[in-house]
């Protein structure tokens, strides 16, 4: 299962990143990867985005990015034509 966890600046994104990786089924990226919101990033294909996590052993794995997936709607609508990822919400 794929996750995105998404997040105004200073609202625990980091430190629920950090809870996250101490399950030993879950994998978070340790930077923002941005690649739904960079045009540059998301042109390479959805398989591009996959390759950043190959090697992970764990059936749990995402991301977290700060601010542009929360508010580009470009990001939020490239994010929702991939149905296959679950979307964690924080905000304060």
């Amino acid at each position: 299962m794929r996750y995105i966890i998404v997040g105004a600046d200073k609202c625990g994104t980091t430190a629920l990143r950090y809870h996250l990786n101490k399950h030993e089924e879950i994998y978070c990226h340790h930077t923002e990867i941005n690649f739904f919101s960079q045009n540059k990033n998301y042109n390479l294909g959805i398989n591009k985005y996959d390759e950043i996590f190959n090697g992970i052993n764990k059936p749990i794995y995402g991301e977290k990015s700060v601010g542009s997936y929360m508010f580009l709607k470009i990001a939020i609508d490239r994010i929702d034509f991939f149905i296959f990822i679950s979307i964690l919400s924080i905000d304060y």
